[in-house]
């Protein structure tokens, strides 16, 4: 749940991008980003904190998928990307890149981490990732732990 949705404000599409970024950071941690005792205090804590660096946790998760799951948990409008197909194309740039090193740069088209400050414009296209980016995903953050 994103925080938005915890303080019972509109939520867009970016509550389901927040959400994306809680998935990713149990997969790569194996626990839930905002952890308490009970389901108010752990709203409190989607609200009001930032789950703990991922790195810190597992520190075999690479820096490039850190840094995009702490950008769908950021607070600030701002700050998440603009759309759901921004998320997957970066996803599979970096997923083709871990597939042949050799031909495929990570640092190509929108796939430059430094560039992740700057969103670019939504485009018109929905594509969920795929199995296979879902699958080759799960297989390195098991091989990492």
């Amino acid at each position: 749940m994103s925080p938005e949705q915890a303080q019972g404000e509109v939520v867009d599409y970016r509550s389901d991008l927040f959400s994306l970024g809680s998935v990713l950071y149990a997969m790569c941690t194996c626990r839930p980003p905002f952890r308490a005792t009970g389901s108010m205090a752990v709203l409190e804590r989607v609200r009001e904190d930032t789950p703990r660096p991922i790195r810190e946790v597992n520190p075999d998760i690479p820096a490039w998928l850190c840094e995009i799951i702490a950008r769908l948990h950021a607070m600030t409008p701002a700050a998440p990307f603009s759309s759901a197909g921004e998320v997957a194309d970066l996803l599979r740039q970096y997923l083709a890149h871990l597939q042949q090193p050799a031909m495929v740069s990570p640092h190509s088209r929108s796939a430059n981490v430094e560039a992740l400050g700057n969103p670019r414009r939504p485009n018109n296209r929905s594509m969920p990732p795929t199995v296979e980016l879902k699958s080759q995903l799960e297989k390195t953050v098991k091989r990492k732990l």
